[in-house]
């Protein structure tokens, strides 16, 4: 019995352990593929990698199905990147892979084909709506006649009324723009342009930069206005054109690096560079900054530079604060040279024994003081050290006690001396110098000049006359009259006065001297140099003028510009500015307008004004006599 229930609870436990978790396990395995098989089928999504793609070797084909991801197919090359996966854009609908090219569909030569995805039918379309029922005609009653009376009047007929008819109204369809216009459409109709190209032709043109563009704006269709058109610049379109073409090139195929992420609109770039080449044409066809002609300015000589002699200075008085600082300084040495002389004349001062003297004489007495005594101390010091040591030789003791005691006094002295000089010094510096004012006159003259004797004395002064009696008054004096001639230009020629005796006198002012102009040599020569005036005034279309030759022209050579310190460069620089400026005013270029450029130029270079035009007469008079008639061009003119 025992072995009985002992059997039946090991039965029981491998039952509840073994059998049941066995049976759960079929069970499962049993009902996951029926599930499975009534699932609807998954969708198959095909992606390739299409670097360098061929029809049958470079083909890298992977299918998804209800697993996952799952490799179908593999590539022939040396290199299998397992982990960049292309897809295809899902929104070409579940049927894509039977829609795909046989080079793409294609699977590679180890697998087998995919199947395709038939996608549901779809649902059929709404019927359409039945078209409206038209109106229902109105039928106007005829009228009758009426009883015709006898003797009365014939009634006269009623008017027809018609309904007003209302045309029938059409869908206006939008017109679609183009996304991107070819370089010979317009956005107006053949039509259209039939009909304003005639007008653009003779229509004046817009000023630049402006895109091309046809404004149009008239109240009738059929009447002829005025049209604002221009055609584009031909430079201007063969750019636009080159980047459309880029563009369109570039986008014909895109880049499959990028397939699958986010990118930039290629339309938006286009447009961008669009605009960046137009307005860039635009900043190219600006107009050139006006230049102002540079105003001449005449430049004055210099005055003679006069030498002036120092004059000898006034006779030094006693008062003059020279005299008294140099005074003070002596009285304050001396003072300090004498034992405790410092501090005893400062109590004679101060008792008034002594002059306090003035402000500068205190100065100068206390820099003496300073001085002698900061030399007192020195020398004490000094005299010290050698009676010492004398006095550490033994027998020297006699004569090195004496000099040490002696140098000691001196050097006590020197300090009570150059206290007082610094305590004097500080106290006057906190006072600070009187106001300047004039001395008082002095009776002493220091270094006041002698006086040269004379050859004879002068007479004593002779007594007075007895007054006479008044003569009879003359009639008063005519009076001078002064006359001023001057010459056509308003410059003074002579003055002309006549007194009241008749006697005439005449003044001509003197003539200042004619500047000689700088030195001239042909250009040719070893000295090289400045053209004057510039050889391209003289060049024409087949070469120079009769009778200029550059290389006999005269110039001015180097060696002359750096001796009168005129900067070649300078000069040419506004020989050019002068000449642009002259040829926007259109006038034709003539001798005194050469002169005047020339002469200003020389001038911007540091040249004086008279040797400049000195220069310029003697350089055109020359190719006047060369037989040169006038100057053929303007040179740096457009």
């Amino acid at each position: 019995m025992t072995a009985w229930l002992r059997w039946a609870a090991w039965a029981w436990f491998a039952w509840a352990l073994v059998v049941r978790r066995w049976a759960c396990a079929c069970a499962l395995v049993l009902v996951m593929p029926a599930t499975n098989a009534w699932a609807a089928p998954a969708p198959v999504e095909v992606c390739w990698r299409p670097d360098k793609l061929a029809a049958d070797d470079d083909t890298f084909v992977i299918v998804k199905d209800a697993n996952g991801w799952r490799e179908v197919g593999a590539w022939r090359g040396p290199r299998t990147d397992h982990h960049i996966v292309y897809k295809h854009n899902p929104n070409l609908g579940t049927d894509s892979l039977n829609r795909f090219p046989e080079d793409i569909r294609k699977i590679a030569w180890t697998c087998k084909r995919a199947p395709a995805v038939h996608p549901p039918a779809a649902a059929e379309p709404p019927p359409p709506p039945p078209p409206p029922k038209p109106p229902p005609k109105k039928v106007t009653p005829k009228p009758q006649a009426a009883p015709r009376k006898v003797n009365g009047p014939k009634p006269l007929p009623k008017p027809i009324t018609r309904p007003a008819q209302k045309p029938v109204a059409r869908p206006e369809q939008p017109r679609k723009a183009p996304s991107v216009l070819p370089g010979g459409e317009r956005l107006l109709p053949k039509d259209e342009q039939a009909r304003v190209l005639p007008d653009a032709k003779d229509a004046p043109p817009l000023p630049r930069p402006s895109l091309s563009h046809f404004a149009v704006n008239c109240a009738d269709e059929k009447a002829r206005c005025k049209r604002d058109v221009e055609l584009m610049p031909a430079e201007l379109r063969a750019t636009l054109e080159a980047i459309l073409a880029q563009s369109c090139r570039d986008n014909a195929r895109p880049d499959p690096r990028h397939v699958g992420q986010t990118y930039r609109d290629p339309l938006q770039q286009l447009e961008i560079k669009l605009v960046v080449a137009a307005l860039r044409w635009a900043g190219e066809q600006l107009a050139e900054p006006q230049v102002i002609p540079p105003q001449p300015r005449e430049i004055l000589p210099l005055p003679k530079l006069v030498v002036q002699k120092p004059v000898a200075d006034e006779a030094l008085s006693l008062e003059d604060p020279r005299v008294q600082f140099g005074g003070g300084m002596a009285a304050g040495g001396a003072v300090g040279a004498v034992p405790l002389g410092s501090p005893g004349a400062e109590v004679a001062i101060q008792l008034r024994l002594l002059p306090k003297g003035t402000y500068w004489a205190q100065v100068g007495r206390a820099c003496g003081e300073i001085l002698v005594g900061t030399g007192q101390i020195a020398l004490g010091c000094a005299g010290m050290g050698a009676g010492a040591g004398m006095s550490s030789t033994g027998g020297g003791a006699i004569v090195g006690v004496p000099v040490a005691a002696g140098s000691f006094a001196i050097a006590t002295n020197g300090c009570a001396t150059l206290a007082n000089g610094v305590r004097n010094a500080g106290q006057l510096l906190s006072e600070g110098a009187p106001p300047d004012a004039p001395p008082a006159p002095s009776q002493v003259k220091l270094l006041e000049p002698k006086a040269k004797p004379s050859a004879q004395a002068p007479p004593p002064p002779k007594a007075a006359p007895p007054p006479a009696a008044k003569p009879a008054q003359a009639p008063p004096a005519q009076p001078v009259t002064k006359t001023t001639i001057k010459d056509s230009s308003g410059k003074m020629i002579a003055t002309t006065t006549t007194s009241s005796s008749g006697t005439r006198t005449t003044t001509r002012p003197r003539q200042p001297l004619p500047a000689e102009p700088a030195e001239l040599k042909p250009y040719g020569g070893p000295g090289g140099g400045h053209h004057v005036p510039a050889k391209k005034a003289f060049e024409g279309p087949s070469g120079y003028t009769p009778g200029y030759n550059p290389n006999k022209a005269l110039a001015i050579p180097n060696a002359e510009l750096k001796s009168l310190g005129v900067d070649h460069g300078k000069v040419t620089t506004a020989q050019q500015k002068a000449y642009v400026a002259y040829a926007k005013t259109g006038k034709p270029l003539t001798w005194e307008a050469v002169a005047k450029i020339e002469t200003h130029a020389l001038v911007e270079g540091e040249m004086k004004l008279e040797t400049a035009r000195a220069t310029v007469a003697k350089a055109i008079q020359a190719l006047k006599d060369a037989g040169v008639a006038a100057p053929v061009r303007i040179p740096w003119g457009k």
